[in-house]
């Protein structure tokens, strides 16, 4: 079987990523200048655009009951908009420039990570902030830590099961874990470290999400066990390990990595500068190419959504076309 596009639209700007509502069948494709495309996942018709003053970073559906969004903003801030309006009906302050943004599992406490500000700090020093803040509550954040790293915070991720568990990645090479119970001090919530290169995506997977996984700015791939902070696997760069395997994929750069919970499967997105993309299957020693999908995209592809199930893949990249693969 093989992936064919099946639709395409072609917005006004460099589409950033691809989002799918946890209790609607739509999607949301925020572009660089500021507007996100409301999309239908099945045919992506656009059925609406959100507009912020902003160019975006991050994009996360709040609580299904709730139909909000919240956006993160290289403003320094973080927008929440009601969806049934298409409005922003709230806004958060986060001090700088907002790189990441995550909800726990609770749908309660919202976290995110900044650029790293110039003498912003208490004592004048620079600052790269994480923050958290009670969604039920007011706008002032629960808890702020300025410590933890020294360069920006480019990646945040709540446990998809455990509220109090909490990983963040930086440009100065160090995935951080956070146990965010008691009084929320930044002593006390910091508990493992692991060093790494700077970092570009994290996120959870295993039988438990047990497991780590990370991508770095200079392609290179790595797992580990969070709650221990122990290497699973280095697979260095990528880009040589494919390389060396003669797989067929001349690969650029990683663009995402989809952990499929039935199958207990993890699989790393890849793609070149003409915007082909490949899919390869990861396991604890080994990575492999199990599909090739060309001719979506003519620049660099910036984001992916992959249902599995239902044998579709969307992405969006630079080229601002969103894409509707078909796995038949």
């Amino acid at each position: 079987m093989a992936f064919r596009v099946q639709h395409q639209i072609q917005t006004e700007d460099y589409v950033t990523s691809i989002t799918p509502s946890p209790s609607q069948p739509l999607l949301l494709a925020p572009c660089a200048s500021g507007s996100i495309k409301v999309l239908d996942p099945s045919t992506l018709a656009c059925a609406a655009t959100l507009q912020t003053t902003s160019p975006i970073s991050e994009v996360v559906f709040g609580p299904s009951a709730a139909n909000t969004v919240y956006v993160g903003g290289m403003d320094g801030s973080v927008s929440l908009f009601d969806m049934r309006t298409m409005s922003p009906v709230a806004r958060l302050d986060a001090g700088a420039s907002v790189l990441s943004i995550s909800l726990n599992a609770a749908g309660t406490v919202l976290a995110a990570g900044t650029e790293l500000a110039e003498k912003a700090g208490p004592e004048g020093e620079d600052v790269a902030r994480l923050l958290m803040w009670d969604v039920r509550g007011g706008a002032l954040p629960l808890a702020q830590f300025i410590d933890c790293h020294s360069d920006d915070v480019t990646q945040v991720r709540f446990h998809p099961s455990r509220d109090n568990l909490l990983i963040s990645g930086s440009t100065d090479c160090l995935i951080n874990l956070y146990n965010i119970t008691g009084d929320l001090s930044e002593e006390d919530s910091l508990y493992q470290v692991i060093k790494s290169n700077s970092i570009s995506k994290i996120g959870f997977f295993g039988p438990q999400y047990e497991y780590v996984f990370a991508q770095t700015h200079v392609e290179t791939y790595g797992l580990y066990k969070f709650e221990e902070a122990e290497t699973v696997k280095e697979f260095g760069d990528v880009r040589t390990v494919m390389q060396g395997t003669g797989g067929g994929f001349a690969l650029d750069y990683l663009v995402d990595t989809v952990f499929d919970a039935p199958s207990g499967r993890l699989y790393l997105v890849v793609g070149t500068q003409s915007g082909n993309l490949g899919i390869l299957n990861v396991s604890l020693d080994s990575m492999e190419v199990v599909f090739s999908l060309n001719g979506g995209h003519q620049d660099i592809v910036r984001g992916v959504h992959w249902n599995i199930a239902q044998r579709m893949l969307v992405s969006g990249g630079e080229d601002g076309v969103v894409s509707l693969w078909r796995n038949v």
